[in-house]
This record gives C-alpha cells, sequence and structure tokens, in this order.
C-alpha cells in the first residue's frame, strides 16, 4: 500500500541512562549519566530525549575528523518494510545515543489493545576512526549501555512494551564508515543488500554516510553527501529548523494517507495513530534536547514549568478525547489523533526559540 513503508521512519531516539548491556569488540564500562530534563522525570511524558550536538555555522575541521563533520546527524537501521528502525545519533566526540523499536499490532491481548512494542533506548561510543582509504574509515565500539533491563516487559498506553537490546549494535567486531562518493562496485554486496534501500538504479557512486557492521552486515544509513562536505573540509550541518520540521510534515502526511486510505483494519489504524504521535514527540524531545544546550539557565527553568504544565492540559485533553468510545477499539485511535495534534502544535511553539 502507497506510504506504508513510512510506519517505520520514525525519528526515535530516546534517551535516559541506566543498567550497562556490554557487547562489541572493545567494551569499556563508562560512568552512569542522565539526559533526562526536569519536566521528563516529573512528568515521564517527555522521557524520550536526544542529546543532539547541531552545527548552527560553517566552520573548519580536520578532513579526517569525520565524527565532527557528522556531529549531530542521524544513521537509521532499517529495511523500509515493517513498523521497525534502530536510529543512533553522533556526536562530536564518538559518543551516541539511539532508540530500536519495533510495532506489532498484531500481538495484542488483554490490558494491551494497541499491540506490541520492542524497544530499546541505548546510548555508547565509538573508538576514533581510522582512514583505509578516501572512502573508507574503520572503527569499534568502545562500549555501549540500555537504559532499560532487556527482557523486562511492561504495559503503557495500551501497548505491551518488551525490552530489548541495541539492534544492529548487538554483536559488533570492525565498523566500516563508508563515505558518499564511494563507488558501488567497490563496496561488499552485504552492504549493498541493506543500502540498496536508498539508491536508485541510476546510482553508481554512494550518496549518503553509512556505518557497516562487518560482523553480522547490519548498515546504517546516514546523511546525504550534499548536507555534511568532507572534501572542502567543513561542516554543513546547518539545516533550518524550517527545513527539519518539513521533513516530518511529509512524513506524518503519508501516515495521515495511510489512516484515511479505508484500506487499514481499526487495529492497524490505532498502531499507525499511534505512531503518528510517536513522530511528533519525537521532534519534541529533539527540539527540546536543543533547548538544553542553547537557552540561558533562567529561560530553561520557566520553559521547564511551562512545558509540566504543557504536558498536564495535554494529558487531560487526550483522555476526554477518548471517553466517547471508552473500552472500545475506537479509544485508542482518538486519543492518539489528541496527542499528536497537541504535540504537533508544541513543536512548533519550542520551534521558536531555535530560528
Amino acid at each position: 500500500m502507497k506510504g506504508k513503508k513510512f510506519l517505520v521512519m520514525i525519528l526515535s531516539a530516546a534517551l535516559g541512562m541506566s543498567t550497562f548491556a556490554a557487547c562489541g569488540r572493545r567494551v569499556v564500562e563508562s560512568e552512569k549519566k542522565t539526559t533526562e530534563t526536569e519536566a521528563e522525570t516529573e512528568t515521564e511524558e517527555t522521557e524520550n530525549s536526544e542529546e543532539v550536538t547541531e552545527e548552527t555555522e560553517t566552520e573548519n575541521v580536520d578532513e579526517d575528523d569525520i565524527f565532527a563533520q557528522l556531529a549531530g546527524e542521524s544513521f537509521m537501521f532499517t529495511s523500509g518494510a515493517g513498523a521497525w528502525d534502530s536510529t543512533l545519533i553522533l556526536s562530536e566526540d564518538g559518543s551516541f545515543v539511539g532508540n530500536y523499536h519495533d510495532a506489532d499490532a498484531g500481538d495484542s491481548g488483554d490490558g494491551y489493545p494497541n499491540g506490541t512494542l520492542y524497544y530499546c533506548d541505548f546510548y555508547g561510543k565509538f573508538t576514533q576512526p581510522e582512514k583505509i582509504n578516501d572512502y573508507t574509515y574503520e572503527m569499534q565500539l568502545e562500549n555501549i549501555a540500555t537504559k532499560e533491563t532487556e527482557g523486562d516487559t511492561e504495559i503503557k498506553d495500551g501497548v505491551k512494551y518488551i525490552y530489548t537490546g541495541p539492534a544492529g549494535l548487538e554483536e559488533v567486531y570492525d565498523l566500516y564508515i563508508y563515505l558518499p562518493g564511494a563507488p558501488l562496485d567497490e563496496l561488499p554486496e552485504r552492504f549493498l543488500d541493506w543500502a540498496s534501500i536508498g539508491l536508485t538504479d541510476e546510482d553508481t557512486t554512494l550518496p549518503f554516510y553509512a556505518i557497516f557492521n562487518t560482523l553480522t552486515f547490519d548498515t546504517f544509513l546516514g546523511p546525504s553527501g550534499d548536507k555534511v562536505t568532507v572534501n572542502d573540509k567543513t561542516t554543513t550541518s546547518d539545516v533550518s529548523i524550517e527545513s527539519e520540521l518539513q521533513k516530518i510534515e511529509e512524513k506524518a502526511a503519508a501516515m495521515q494517507e495511510d489512516l484515511s486510505s479505508g484500506e487499514l483494519t481499526q487495529q492497524e489504524m490505532n498502531a499507525l495513530s499511534l505512531q503518528l504521535y510517536q513522530l511528533w514527540d519525537n521532534e519534541l524531545n529533539s527540539i527540546w534536547s536543543r533547548l538544553k544546550e542553547t537557552l540561558d539557565e533562567d529561560t530553561m527553568a520557566t520553559l521547564t514549568q511551562e512545558e509540566r504544565d504543557w504536558i498536564k492540559t495535554k494529558d487531560s485533553a487526550v483522555e476526554e478525547a477518548g471517553k466517547d468510545a471508552e473500552g472500545g477499539s475506537l479509544q485508542p485511535l482518538l486519543e492518539n489523533d489528541k496527542a499528536a495534534e497537541l504535540t504537533r502544535n508544541r513543536v512548533y511553539e519550542l520551534a521558536e526559540y531555535l530560528k
């Protein structure tokens, strides 16, 4: 069905630090820390926050300092089909934060009518990349940790959460970073199997950055070559908030198209409407994280209180929206629609601070 692949294209990055789940070639246990805001801690509503390092102006960097050039950029491991993806966001020092989720709307039961979600918040750090050739850098996984304990389960908002490991990084030996411009005929076939979802028949060179797990062949696709420039030694990841929101709107529109198609079952509509809400909620958390990095302490304190008040108002409105269908199969859809609407509005309110 047209647009259905957008079920997986959610910019998820959920943070909060807790139990270590060590894996990989070089694993070092590091100090625990938290990235939750005060508002997130008290409400547990905006618990997904990204530590995003965004370059707001072009600056000179070392040509081989790949992390500096990719700071704040997202890399996604997905097949382009089915409701799953694993996404990580890089920082300048090689650390990263990420989220994995895989929705199964058909796996529902008593207490979780909205289905099952396999879920993992993770964070860690890569070693400094070593240049192999003009288009390839090699690195290892220095450490990795998860927020939730793998194997634990809980039910939230009618969804059964099953906590897993960090998909794509559970088993690691060497990792390759492939740069835009790499000749496709020189890249591993197993890499191209995953990268093909971002390629066209006309492509002869790689048009985007990618991280390739040489042990499992899992592949994270990153930004296009015209977004981050290597050869002129500059960073150009100064995409405006307007452009960022336009991309979110396009994904939301594709989801809305599916919801209005008349081709989905009620259960599928419930699951998709939840993902639409999560799309806007993830963007809200991303903006919130950047505000923490840019606003002064007094402004942030005021905004935090405002955020708490907004969350209470939103929760009440969502509960009210579902009352007419309370206990019925339509209730989740009504609640998710209202949550998505209000969260989208809040995204645009907070985005004003980034202009």
